[in-house]
């Protein structure tokens, strides 16, 4: 009898204590089934024992599991150094993953090859300073042989005579050199005379940097654009005072040349205020009055002026360390010069003839074709004059590096070059 008592009592505890964890589930915690709640209330001692033990240890697994689980998430890793556009973090080294053509712990120096074939981009040689001893090549292709790219410097500081950039008008450093820039051009706030567009027609533009080990500057960042209209500006089509056809630029109507960007008459031909001329809107120039001259009449014709003149004939290749000099009749002599190209033969006379009573054609360029068997080898550097009716030459810098002590003389009447032997 004091046993069945004591059962009863027990029974009557558990009813309670079953009550308070239904009670307390249905607010604190997931919720078991309204069937499986009722069951355990309504169920019988020894029954009742067993379903909370279920319940307690199903309880007790998933606080396991839970735990499991969160011990088992791997936390994210961030990278030691923050990486740049130019690379993608690794979460499991911790390092930076760079894109090709680009290196550092942030990927944020340039290096190696980078091959560009976008319609438009851009390229740099570091994020902030570049680094000293660097080598770094990039190659634009176009997308036809006859396309042209234009390159745009919208930020160039390097150490002037030592860091250079190399830009080819081909894909080889074979291809005729289009530019050789070094030293500071644009920075922030500080800008020299604009440098007009880079342009290569080849269908390729193969770029090429260079740094020594001794000092580092904040390096350039150049745009570039394939077949598109030339521009005084990168972000803006036509220098924004006109309208792209076909890579051609049509000029709105107070501006005129290949990029829109010469006015058609300037301070509208009243330089400091002063009437010196007409603007001539059809013609896009100004019109001067009689003793002034120039784009904006702004010239007296008594103190002497340049004017560009409008030429016809083969014009030779544009060079450098040239000689010229200008015979008894007036026309001008050119020999030899640098010309920076691999691919073009150039001719190493050519002669200028002017003609001003032409208003149309003032002067004709003409290759000259020397004949004979001998002849000097192409040179830049040298020195010449012309005496008697026959340019002298002496000495220059061969093509192959070798400085010449060769003395050369061209006939003007005959055109034959003779070596001429000193003591």
């Amino acid at each position: 009898m004091k046993k069945k008592i004591l059962s009863d009592k027990n029974w009557w505890t558990l009813q309670i204590l079953t009550l308070f964890l239904v009670f307390f589930l249905e607010f604190s915690g997931p919720n078991p089934s309204r069937k499986f709640r009722s069951s355990i209330v309504g169920a019988s001692p020894s029954t009742a024992e067993t379903m909370m033990a279920a319940l307690t240890s199903n309880q007790e697994r998933e606080t396991d599991e839970e735990s499991s689980t969160l011990s088992t998430t791997p936390e994210p890793i961030i990278c030691r150094q923050p990486c740049t556009s130019n690379g993608v973090c690794d979460s499991k080294s911790g390092e930076c993953n760079c894109n090709p053509g680009w290196m550092g712990d942030r990927c944020h120096l340039c290096g190696g090859k980078v091959k560009l074939n976008s319609s438009e981009g851009w390229l740099a040689d570091a994020v902030g300073n570049y680094t000293v001893d660097s080598k770094c090549t990039w190659l634009i292709e176009a997308p036809s042989a006859d396309s042209n790219i234009r390159l745009h410097l919208k930020e160039f500081a390097t150490e002037c005579g030592w860091d250079h950039l190399y830009i080819f008008d081909g894909d080889s450093v074979f291809s005729d050199v289009v530019g050789v820039l070094s030293g500071m051009t644009r920075q922030d706030r500080y800008a020299v005379r604009r440098v007009p567009e880079l342009v290569g027609t080849s269908g390729h533009m193969l770029i090429h940097f260079y740094s020594d080990v001794a000092y580092n500057m904040t390096g350039f960042n150049i745009t570039f654009s394939i077949d598109s209209c030339p521009s005084e500006r990168h972000d803006l089509t036509c220098s924004g005072r006109g309208s792209c056809v076909l890579g051609q630029c049509n000029c709105d109507e107070d501006f005129k040349g290949t990029a829109c960007n010469v006015p058609a008459c300037p301070q509208n031909c009243e330089p400091n205020g002063a009437r010196h001329g007409s603007c001539n809107k059809n013609l896009k120039r100004c019109e001067c009055f009689d003793g002034w001259t120039g784009e904006d009449c702004s010239q007296a014709v008594d103190s002497g002026y340049w004017q560009a003149l409008k030429i016809g004939g083969t014009v030779p290749p544009a060079r450098t360390s040239q000689a010229a000099m200008v015979d008894t009749r007036g026309r001008m002599w050119i020999v030899g010069g640098e010309t920076f190209t691999h691919s073009r033969h150039i001719d190493m006379v050519a002669t200028f003839s002017p003609d001003f009573s032409n208003p149309d054609v003032q002067g004709i360029w003409r290759p000259v074709r020397a004949k004979g068997e001998k002849g000097p080898s192409p040179r830049f550097g040298h020195s010449a004059v012309i005496h008697e009716d026959k340019i002298y030459m002496y000495g220059g810098t061969m093509r192959s590096g070798h400085v010449s002590r060769e003395l050369w003389a061209l006939d003007l009447t005959t055109l034959i070059w003779e070596r001429v032997e000193t003591s």
